[in-house]
């Protein structure tokens, strides 16, 4: 589900979107300056600090990098 969500945000360029998840995977698609992450478990928008926060990293395009080398 989470690629057909990517899929969806990065096709969809002109259109807003919201992706409401628990998943901090999905976390990545901030990087689509059309899409907000609302966090379930934070009941509130995912911000940039809250990103770097949990990742340790600032560029959104990082994030695969980090989960392949430290595992998820």
């Amino acid at each position: 589900a989470d690629d057909v969500i990517g899929s969806i945000v990065a096709q969809n360029p002109d259109k807003q979107c919201v992706v409401i998840s628990s998943d901090k995977d999905l976390w990545v698609l901030m990087k689509y300056e059309n899409c907000n992450i609302y966090s379930i478990h934070k009941n509130e928008y995912v911000t940039h600090e809250m990103f770097v926060e949990e990742f340790r990293v600032v560029n959104y395009n990082h994030l695969t990098l980090v989960k392949t080398l430290w595992g998820d």
